[in-house]
């Protein structure tokens, strides 16, 4: 056998070695995507059933998706992070790990900075869309649904920055071809609010009035379910730590290379923004 032979076999046995990798990690993800989905049916189930077909129900549904709509909305989700993997693993192959913190957390600081307008924004359009909501309904109980709705929003407004959190750390993951915990996570997140929701029925009964609801239970759906999210990024950020990047916000704004990634993502948002209105 010629050493080009030999060099070819090796090619091929690698590639193989590759490909069969390749599978098991789809296999991973599929897998752990497939128990997070399964558990967030639940958690909408679990909803439905605690707080009923009710003004109170609809209300904590809005104002509990609104932080997960700003950073899916505005930023792409998992698309705006996507664009960090390259950049990470040029720097994890040459064994860089401090080039590779030093993006990843002036990314996180400059998600979390992009995020703050929508703050106020969505504090006052929140309640405003409530209000046109129970438009035709009694007066009593389109006040109760603003105040209530507002109430929550404020204790939600955590889980915005959590998010960026998790979607940095599921890049920083990716880039490290760790990938069973990226999509396993999120299961703790619905796990976490179903817990909140069967504590809240045992302790204020389902189906509530939003006209009396009692401030105990307010907390404990705002605190629990933000506390739920919290926990989600904390995992995301101990796997990040774990795959060798340890997330610190940075003033990423100041780094020429976040300044690239982020340049590049902004025509890629506009293009699913386009993409998402012709659906």
């Amino acid at each position: 056998m010629t050493n080009s032979d030999l060099l070819s076999g090796l090619r091929q046995d690698a590639d193989r070695a590759h490909a069969v990798s390749a599978v098991g990690d789809s296999m991973t993800v599929a897998v752990w995507t497939i128990v997070s989905r399964i558990t967030g049916l639940i958690r909408f189930a679990v909803v439905g059933a605690v707080l009923g077909p009710t003004f109170f129900g609809n209300t904590y549904q809005f104002t509990n998706s609104l932080p997960n709509l700003v950073y899916y909305g505005f930023l792409a989700g998992s698309l705006f992070p996507a664009l960090l993997v390259p950049a990470l693993v040029r720097h994890i192959d040459a064994g860089n790990r401090r080039a590779s913190e030093r993006v990843a957390g002036g990314f996180l600081g400059v998600t979390m900075v992009a995020m703050l307008p929508a703050v106020p924004l969505a504090i006052f359009f929140g309640p405003l869309a409530l209000k046109i909501a129970a438009l035709g309904g009694p007066q009593a109980v389109g006040s109760a649904q603003v105040h209530v709705g507002r109430l929550l929003f404020l204790m939600f407004i955590p889980q915005m920055f959590s998010y960026a959190v998790i979607g940095t750390s599921v890049a920083a993951m990716n880039a490290r071809k760790h990938f069973a915990l990226a999509a396993g996570a999120p299961a703790v997140e619905n796990l976490g609010t179903i817990a909140v929701l069967l504590a809240t029925a045992a302790l204020y009964g389902v189906s509530r009035s939003l006209t009396n609801v009692p401030t105990g239970e307010l907390l404990l759906l705002g605190l629990g379910s933000t506390g739920a999210v919290v926990s989600h990024a904390a995992i995301q950020w101990w796997g990040a730590r774990r795959a060798g990047i340890t997330l610190l916000p940075r003033p990423g704004w100041r780094d020429a290379e976040v300044r690239v990634v982020v340049r590049r993502a902004i025509p890629a948002l506009g293009r699913q923004d386009c993409s998402r209105s012709r659906r």
